[in-house]
């Protein structure tokens, strides 16, 4: 099963912790091309969903995955990751 996630947030969580998408996908134990495909918010697995939370866990592997599928609570102000289309 796929499921699609938002890229940006994803992006966002990396550079949080001083990642691009090379160092996550190493963190995560994926692919280049899987964290590729999951900055462009195209679908993933399940199973590349956990691997990708739980490399981030910086705060719950629940609450990361609710937040990369759009379900969850915006992160903290200053955690966000900026608005498209504004400074």
């Amino acid at each position: 099963m796929s499921v699609p996630i938002n890229g940006e947030v994803l992006k966002h969580m990396a550079a949080l912790r001083g990642w691009n998408g090379s160092a996550l996908a190493k963190e995560a134990g994926v692919c280049n091309s899987t964290v590729s495909t999951a900055f462009a918010g195209k679908p993933i697995s399940v199973t590349t969903l956990t691997l990708l939370a739980t490399a981030l866990k910086g705060t719950s592997v629940d609450e990361d995955i609710e937040r990369l599928l759009g379900r969850g609570d915006p992160p903290p102000e200053g955690d966000r990751p900026p608005t498209p289309g504004k400074p």
